[in-house]
């Protein structure tokens, strides 16, 4: 062969050529390589940039301030008393922060039960607590929530259980977190009485069941530890520590637990396995599986499926659900699937679900890409833009005590401030009408609020308070039911000293009670007769919302604030210029004339699309082929005052379901699109 034969016209061999060729790939690769990078990196520090713009300039300067105590003895005698009324958790591992599930538990009880306070103890200095953390953002939105920090050693101290403490036996277990939860659970029972939950519980219902043990299976062989109330110094609680005091038994995981409360139950109540009813203690109760263990724990798996009807229907009977941790911690959420935890939590626990990606569970997200470097620049996009953006469009920035003080009520803030409650206020109202059955399915079904609030004198309206026929309509929309929460209110009598018109009491009382209720609570307040058009959402980045249409009064029959709008104060300081025989003097005339000719900045001025004129609000019933009521967010009915104006009108005129489909006038138009609507989404129940 000639030797020649491996060489190139050039000269060259074919190795040097390909030795070439592979310097000249790697040399493009690796500048390619260094261009995405350095891309990347500009994308960041833009996206850091921009972070950094818009919480220096945002509109609405946010410091987070929260209900955190410090155990002791003092604190104890002044602020921690005994409370039969209080739902607590223990948080035992040692961290100083809580996972996506367990604030998913607080959140759950704290939006089911507002009247409740909810108290989550945990072992840790307040030094450790990050006030930037994602759990304490969320839960800084629920005013009924404190965190109370202990040190454990005092904690035990000068207890029954301190000998078991400080010798420290328990230490060794193989079971000492377990036994160190059964231990310090029963304590705080001991010492403040109250409603205990583990920290994997989503709460479904207002919980309202005094004195109780749950029972774990169908068969009736267990009875729980994972949630039980008793009363401060109720005999039981006393007995379960003078057990746990008297001997420990470190190789038994369930010895401390559920095997104690049975073996207590069975033989102080003479309870026995299998049979429900055999319990003979009058002072417990015995709560049935399905009132929170509607699924046992070999099933557990069911919680993080697919929610058929059948499944959901089921669980929906109980007031909370257990999802077993020890099982299940290593299932993710799946948000925006119809997974039975993601619907269950997403409803009851909606500000953990909206920024869950915080929490660890964004990992799960990224593992699912397979090339790193995507990955990466996608989690760096979702945390940048978690910045920008808060998370979630209907999440409410995490602080619940704003600062107003040169707020701009035009722009607005740069995310939603005012909480998605929904409230009505009725007195002396057992029954709904029509209208005031409407108003509230279609404020429910367009706003979509976290819960409803009805601010009522009516007692025990879920117990047969409230009656008549739409009450029982309203009775079977399960979502909107599970959203309701009855607040008791009595109607004022007097306002600084003066006592409120005999003839205008209910409106006057009514008045001053929207006020209170705005400055406790804040959130969105609808007339009874308030038909909601549109959703609100838009109006809650502003301090408060109320309809002021040129050359005429402040129309207070809708209120959308923050429970610190500096307006509300100004407002109800003004009563100190009560007129009693002046209908709507204080409501809406003083209001203008006094406060906001002067300071309009203290109020984002809604013109007309809360549907206050009286002008027009009549239109809706006398004017045939009227359509400019579409362009409003909220209609203010004005039913219960519309005999007053036309009575030959409309004083003999009852609205039904049945006449509205052929009432020929715009209100009948406006009430048909909304039981259409209704129709469909009842029909589309899971």
């Amino acid at each position: 062969m000639n030797k020649h034969a491996f060489q190139m016209n050039n000269g060259s061999s074919v190795l040097e050529q390909w030795q070439s060729f592979k310097n000249n790939k790697v040399m493009h690769f690796r500048r390619k390589t260094l261009v995405k990078a350095i891309w990347c990196l500009i994308g960041v520090l833009f996206l850091f940039g921009v972070h950094v713009y818009v919480n220096r300039f945002s509109t609405s300067p946010m410091k987070l301030t929260f209900q955190i105590i410090q155990w002791s003895e003092e604190t104890k005698k002044f602020m921690l008393k005994p409370n039969n009324r209080r739902i607590y958790f223990h948080e035992t591992s040692g961290r100083n922060h809580l996972t996506l599930r367990q604030t998913c538990a607080v959140e759950s009880a704290a939006k089911e039960n507002p009247d409740r306070p909810i108290q989550l103890i945990m072992q840790a200095d307040i030094s450790s607590i990050d006030p930037h953390g994602t759990w304490l953002k969320i839960l800084s939105h629920y005013p009924n929530v404190a965190i109370i920090l202990i040190n454990e050693v005092d904690y035990f101290l000068n207890t029954p259980l301190e000998a078991w403490y400080t010798k420290g036996e328990w230490r060794n277990s193989p079971h000492k977190l377990e036994h160190f939860s059964d231990y310090i659970r029963m304590l705080s029972n001991l010492k403040g009485g109250g409603l205990y939950m583990d920290l994997d519980f989503v709460t479904i219902k207002q919980l309202d069941v005094d004195n109780f043990l749950a029972v774990e299976d169908a068969a009736v062989d267990h009875l729980s530890n994972g949630i039980f109330h008793f009363d401060y110094g109720h005999r039981l609680i006393r007995e379960i520590v003078k057990q746990l005091a008297a001997g420990y038994q470190p190789q038994e995981w369930n010895a401390h637990g559920p095997a104690l409360i049975l073996s207590i139950i069975s033989k102080i109540c003479k309870f026995k396995k299998g049979q429900p009813l055999s319990n003979e203690c009058p002072d417990v109760a015995l709560m049935p599986y399905n009132f929170v263990y509607p699924i046992h724990w070999p099933d557990w798996q069911v919680y993080f499926q697919k929610a058929t009807r059948n499944v959901m229907q089921w669980i929906n009977g109980s007031v909370a659900v257990h999802v077993w941790n020890k099982m299940s911690h290593s299932e993710p959420l799946l948000i925006n699937s119809n997974q039975v935890y993601s619907t269950l939590a997403s409803r009851h626990c909606p500000l953990t679900v909206a920024r869950a990606e915080e929490f660890t569970t964004l990992l799960r997200v990224v593992r699912c890409w397979k090339k790193p470097f995507f990955a990466t620049v996608f989690l760096t996009f979702l945390m940048s833009a978690g910045f920008l953006f808060n998370s979630d469009n209907r999440l409410l920035r995490a602080d619940d005590h704003l600062d107003f003080d040169g707020f701009n009520n035009e722009t607005g803030a740069n995310s939603l401030i005012v909480p998605n409650i929904i409230h009505f206020i009725r007195f002396n109202l057992t029954e709904y009408s029509f209208v005031d059955y409407l108003c509230l399915r279609a404020a429910f079904l367009r706003q979509r609020p976290d819960f409803v609030y009805i601010h009522t004198d009516v007692p025990e309206p879920e117990k047969g308070g409230y009656r008549g026929k739409y009450w029982n309509m309203i009775k079977k929309d399960k979502k909107l039911m599970s959203s309701i929460r009855f607040l008791p209110i009595q109607l004022a009598t007097e306002i600084f000293g003066q006592p409120l018109s005999k003839d205008w009491q209910v409106y006057h009382g009514s008045d001053l009670a929207r006020i209170r209720t705005m400055m406790k609570y804040g959130g969105i307040y609808l007339d009874n007769d308030v038909l909601v058009l549109q959703n609100l959402d838009k109006y809650r980045r502003f301090e408060i919302s109320m309809n002021w249409d040129e050359g005429d009064s402040l129309g207070s029959q809708v209120i959308i604030a923050h429970k610190n709008a500096r307006f509300l104060n100004r407002w109800l300081d003004s009563y100190h210029d009560y007129r009693p025989n002046i209908w709507y003097y204080n409501a809406g005339d003083l209001p203008v004339r006094g406060i906001l000719n002067f300071h309009p900045e203290l109020l984002h001025r809604v013109k007309g699309e809360f549907g206050a004129d009286s002008k027009k609000s009549l239109k809706h019933f006398t004017e045939e082929g009227y359509e400019g009521w579409r362009k409003n967010d909220a209609i203010h009915l004005l039913v219960n005052h519309l005999y007053s104006v036309k009575p030959e009108d409309f004083k003999p005129l009852i609205f039904d379901e049945e006449m509205i489909q052929t009432y020929k006038f715009p209100f009948g138009q406006m009430a048909r699109e909304v039981l259409a609507a209704l129709n469909e989404t009842d029909s589309n129940y899971f």
